[in-house]
């Protein structure tokens, strides 16, 4: 899946949950959303990690990313056999124009879902390839 971001948006909202969004002129969207706390049902169940969506609530998981590259004007992320067999995608790129500001936002919300406990699945470059 690739598209140009018409929109990206990260929110937090009150307790703490953390969406990051981005989509299309065209109704395509890839989202991720994270939770800091879970309990021990989530552990049981194995949602006890971020939540990825692309385009409806049948194309999610939880899980399902190896990595992310985000560079200045795209991010790409890189599906495991999980995300690809839900997602039914190898990856997901996506062309990003956003002011500094908004890329260090981007940045800090990303890294806060998925550099946050022992693995670090994403990688910020920050000047344009």
């Amino acid at each position: 899946m690739n598209f140009i971001a018409k929109e990206i948006s990260t929110e937090i909202d009150e307790d703490n949950n953390i969406t990051v969004a981005f989509s299309s002129s065209n109704d395509e969207y890839f989202m991720i959303q994270f939770s800091g706390e879970f309990d021990e049902q989530d552990v049981k169940l194995g949602t006890d990690t971020y939540h990825i969506e692309k385009n409806n609530q049948s194309m999610g998981t939880f899980g399902g990313i190896e990595n992310i590259q985000l560079y200045s004007d795209r991010i790409t992320f890189n599906l495991n056999q999980k995300g690809q067999l839900k997602l039914e995608e190898k990856n997901i790129q996506i062309t990003i124009n956003c002011s500094d500001q908004q890329f260090e936002n981007l940045s800090l919300q990303l890294s806060n879902i998925f550099n946050s406990k022992e693995e670090h699945l994403l990688s910020i470059h920050e000047l344009k390839n």
